[in-house]
Parts: C-alpha cells; sequence; structure tokens
C-alpha cells in the first residue's frame, strides 16, 4: 500500500466522526444548506416551546380513558366470560359514528357491550415493567410530535396474546421497505452507542404515524414542519446567552495617554480599578487622579438588549405547527384571560389537537392489537371535546317539552341513578303521554252505541290493543252528565290509582254528548281525538 493511500485509510474515519451531527466539521457540512431534519436531530430539539406544546399535548391523550368494547352482531351472543353491560342508544350511535368508519364489524354492529373487564385492560394498565399505561400513551404522543412516528413493540406470550407493550424510540428505528409487503420489518438500535442491532418482523411492531406526502415509510411531525423556525429559535437563544456573557468583551477600557506601561504597572493598575468598581457596593464612585486617562465604555445600548424582541412570532409559528392555543402556552395571560377565553381555548384544544391524536392511535389499536384477542373488540377514547352545557340544556328541555325523551333516559346519560316517576314522558294537563293517545276505530263504545253503566268496562278490566282507550275506565251515568273514572297507565305514575270525573255540562237530544260535553272531556286529559271520542261516547254533534 502506498502511502497515499494509508493517509487516506487514517484521516477519512476522523473526517468522518467530525462532520457526523455535533461533530467539530458540522458547521462546514450545513452552511448554506436546509436545517437537520434527522429523526435525532428532530429529538434534540425537545426543550423550549417545543417542550411546552408536546407535553401539553401528551398529558391531555394520557388522560383521556381509553375503553374496550365488543360488538354484537345479528344472532351473535353477549360477551360471557368477562363482565360486561350493554351500552345506551346514545353511545351506541357514537361508537358507531366515531370507530365505525374504519372498523368493519363495528359498523354492522346490532348492539356493543363495554368491557369491565379485560387482558387488553390489563395490558394498557401495566404495559410493562418499567412503565405504566399513562407513560405510554404520553411517550407515544410525544415522538408523534417530534419525530413524525411512534413504535409499540408487542411482545407475546406462548399463546400468542401479547403480554406486554414497549415504546420503541424513534430516531433509533429503520423501517425494511418490502415491494410485496410494503413493509419488509424494523431495525431497532444503533450500533455505534453499543446497542445491539434488533430486527423485528412487521407484526411484532405496531407503527404509528403522520401523513407525510414526501415518504410513504416514515411520518412528518410538527416539530420537522417547523424547522426553521426553530433553527431561528436556537440561533436567537444561542445569541443571548453570548450577549449575556458578554462574549468576552469588557464593559469599560481604561487607555493611558502618557505612553506605554509595562507588564507590571498595568496589572497593578487593572488590579486597582477592578478593587474601586467592581460590586454592587461599588457603584456610583468616582474615581480622581493626576494621570491622563481614556476611559471607553464597551457595554450595549438598551435596543441591544430588547432580547424579546420576535420571540412571539416564533412562538406563534410553533404552536401553530401543533396545534396548541397561545393562552394555554404564555401562562403569563392566564391572570388576565376572561373564563370565556380559557374555555374557548381549551375547545380548541380537544378538537384540533387532543381529538385527532386519540382517534389515530385508537384506530391503529384495533387495526393491528386487538384483532391478535378477538375479532370482536375494539377501542375507543372517551370523547375528550368538552360538551356544551348550556347548549345541552337546551336541547334537553326541548326534547322533555316535546315528549321525545324521559328524564331517566336523560339521567342515564348522565350517569345518574334513575328515579321512580322518570320512565313517562312529562306532559302538561290536557295532553296524553306517549302510547296513550285513542284509537280511532274498535273497540268498546264504538260509533252507535251509548255506553251504559251495565256495558261499560269494569276499571280493573283494562283497555284491549283494539279498543278506544288504552287504559282501564269506567263511564257511568250521574243525572245529566257522566262521571269518567280513569286508572292505570293514563295517567302519569305518582298519580296512579286517582279517578278522574268529569262532568259535561249538556247532552243533545239523543242523549249524547255536544261540543261542550266533548272540549271538556279533551282539556281534562283525553287525547282530543274526535274519533277516540266518538269510540266511546257515540258521534258528536259538528
Amino acid at each position: 500500500m502506498n502511502i497515499i493511500a494509508r493517509l487516506k485509510q487514517a484521516i477519512s474515519p476522523r473526517i468522518v466522526t467530525a462532520s457526523l451531527p455535533g461533530g467539530s466539521m458540522e458547521f462546514l457540512r450545513r452552511w448554506g444548506k436546509p436545517p437537520d431534519v434527522s429523526h435525532e436531530a428532530l429529538v434534540r430539539k425537545y426543550w423550549g416551546w417545543v417542550y411546552a406544546c408536546a407535553m401539553i399535548g401528551a398529558n391531555r391523550v394520557a388522560s383521556t380513558p381509553l375503553r374496550a368494547y365488543a360488538s354484537r352482531g345479528t344472532g351473535e351472543p353477549s360477551v360471557k366470560h368477562f363482565r360486561a353491560r350493554k351500552v345506551d342508544r346514545r353511545k351506541a350511535a357514537w361508537l358507531k359514528k366515531r370507530v365505525g368508519k374504519s372498523v368493519e364489524h363495528v359498523y354492522g354492529a346490532e348492539d356493543y357491550e363495554e368491557l369491565d373487564e379485560h387482558p387488553i385492560l390489563e395490558l394498557f394498565e401495566k404495559v410493562n415493567d418499567q412503565e405504566n399505561g399513562f407513560e405510554l400513551r404520553e411517550l407515544t404522543s410525544i415522538m408523534l410530535d417530534l419525530t413524525g412516528n411512534a413504535y409499540w413493540y408487542v411482545e407475546r406470550d406462548k399463546l400468542g396474546t401479547p403480554s406486554a407493550l414497549f415504546l420503541l424510540r424513534s430516531q433509533w428505528v429503520e423501517i425494511i421497505p418490502d415491494v410485496k409487503h410494503f413493509v419488509g420489518g424494523y431495525k431497532y438500535g444503533v450500533s455505534r452507542f453499543g446497542m445491539e442491532e434488533l430486527t423485528l418482523t412487521p407484526d411484532q411492531v405496531v407503527h404509528f404515524k403522520y401523513p407525510n406526502p414526501n415518504d410513504p415509510w416514515y411520518g412528518l411531525g410538527p416539530v420537522q414542519a417547523s424547522a426553521y423556525t426553530l433553527e431561528a429559535q436556537e440561533a436567537r437563544e444561542q445569541f443571548i446567552v453570548a450577549t449575556m456573557r458578554n462574549m468576552g468583551r469588557p464593559d469599560l477600557v481604561v487607555k493611558y495617554l502618557e505612553g506605554e506601561l509595562d507588564p507590571a504597572d498595568r496589572q497593578l493598575l487593572e488590579r486597582e480599578w477592578n478593587q474601586l468598581f467592581r460590586g454592587p457596593k461599588n457603584a456610583g464612585k468616582v474615581k480622581v487622579t493626576d494621570f491622563r486617562y481614556e476611559v471607553e465604555k464597551l457595554g450595549w445600548n438598551p435596543q441591544e438588549l430588547r432580547f424579546n424582541d420576535g420571540e412571539d412570532w416564533i412562538m406563534k409559528k410553533i404552536c401553530a405547527a401543533f396545534p396548541v392555543p397561545i393562552g394555554l402556552i404564555d401562562t403569563s395571560q392566564i391572570s388576565r384571560a376572561p373564563r370565556a377565553g380559557m374555555e374557548g381555548a381549551d375547545l380548541f384544544m380537544a378538537q384540533f389537537n387532543t381529538l385527532p391524536r386519540c382517534t389515530r392511535i385508537e384506530e391503529k389499536i384495533n387495526e393491528k392489537l386487538c384483532p391478535m384477542y378477538d375479532g370482536r373488540l375494539f377501542v375507543a377514547f372517551d370523547d375528550p371535546v368538552p360538551q356544551d352545557k348550556a347548549r345541552q340544556m337546551q336541547e334537553d328541555q326541548l326534547r322533555l317539552a316535546s315528549f321525545q325523551t324521559t328524564v331517566n333516559e336523560i339521567r342515564e346519560r348522565d350517569g345518574e341513578d334513575p328515579v321512580p316517576w322518570g320512565d313517562v314522558p312529562l306532559a302538561p294537563p290536557g295532553i296524553a303521554p306517549l302510547g296513550s293517545a285513542p284509537s280511532a276505530e274498535g273497540g268498546p263504545g264504538a260509533p252507535g252505541n251509548t255506553p251504559s253503566e251495565s256495558e261499560s268496562p269494569s276499571p280493573s278490566a283494562g283497555g284491549s290493543p283494539g279498543g278506544a282507550f288504552p287504559f282501564d275506565r269506567s263511564v257511568k251515568q250521574a243525572g245529566d252528565g257522566v262521571i269518567m273514572e280513569v286508572e292505570g297507565a293514563y295517567l302519569h305514575p305518582t298519580l296512579e290509582g286517582v279517578p278522574i270525573r268529569i262532568r259535561p255540562a249538556t247532552r243533545n237530544e239523543r242523549g249524547r254528548f255536544d261540543r261542550t260535553g266533548a272540549g271538556r272531556l279533551r282539556a281534562a286529559g283525553d287525547a282530543g281525538d274526535r274519533a277516540g271520542l266518538r269510540g266511546v261516547f257515540g258521534r258528536t254533534k259538528g
């Protein structure tokens, strides 16, 4: 080997090492080039405003409850081996809308059951010996924000069931592309750090990622999207630190105008000035000397010390990339922010930050992890978007007033216990509750048959499906009017057993009730249907 080849062999490794991130020649490699967006460089941006935005998003994702459900199709049995409870209609409609778009068996299910116990719930509570479920979800969100990618390694037992989850640091993961299967596997580890590189199969890894139009394998996160802004922030912070350290520049220079000083005299003079003026107790002192000196000030003027100029724009750009409301990051404004503004910031954060992150994580779990347990299993985060309480109250009042819901249905939705009187829609006097409207045909007292006391059904007989009234009743003659006693389903449960007596004022020449009598019957609680009145009392005039 000649001397040139030996020099190349000796020098090349050093040049490569110096050119790596953090090396002595990095400034030469990066001079005039775009910012370094390698995953290792992006992870090193986890400080300042990036740390604040990533942490507030991660905490909210990790704090949102993650629940397990089982779908039940037509003819399929309910869950038997695990404690579960059926979800209400409102929750079932929400699950179908939220999860059904991505999971086929959820969209076509007849109903759903929420699992109170299941191995996947135990796995999410204690994911491995070093971390818990909160930390796993928190780190998953942070890695997504920093690199656009997050990886779970799924450890299985002898039966193939997941037994532990480990989050792989994204900066040390390399995807192995495959022409047929798109992803042939994953490499994990960094040999230069002394780590043993592991090769993992695609079914051992759950890969979460943000969309990236430039790369089909790796995601693109908000930190990479704001790389130029972060470069400006880093340069600005370095300038501030250097300025605060005075950049090796003294505040004053004392020039001796009588010629030159030898080194010993110069040191003596420097020591004298420092003893006289250095320190807070020596501020404001005056130096009087018989030597000729000239003092030159080298400090920064107030305009040069305006370090905060431009900080707001950097913060706004970083917050917009995540996105995070500025009011949740700039805590100096919280004391002056009105309550409505803080609630608006929380609503924005939940709708545009927390909800998409939760949806992304739960869909990937349903795609990769849940099929390892059961084909009917799926998970869903609780809705992180807070409800508008004032609007919900108005909607509840409207639905109650229009008899579309009951008190117990609203209490069940809000997690409250039912009340004995809350199963029948509330109705004002003169309007019958739902299900008690009289039928227009058939039943006792059909048109042309005026009921008498002998042929009136007894109060305990009950209404038949084809009868004019679906409730127990009895009609009795009493002088020039009648008394109508109503029991059972016609009344509100709190009034059950209390008869209603009605005396129409007049009857027509045929002995049947005229318009006035019919109107009073309607006002007393009848549904007001003329056909129903005819079915019991005969045809009325008009």
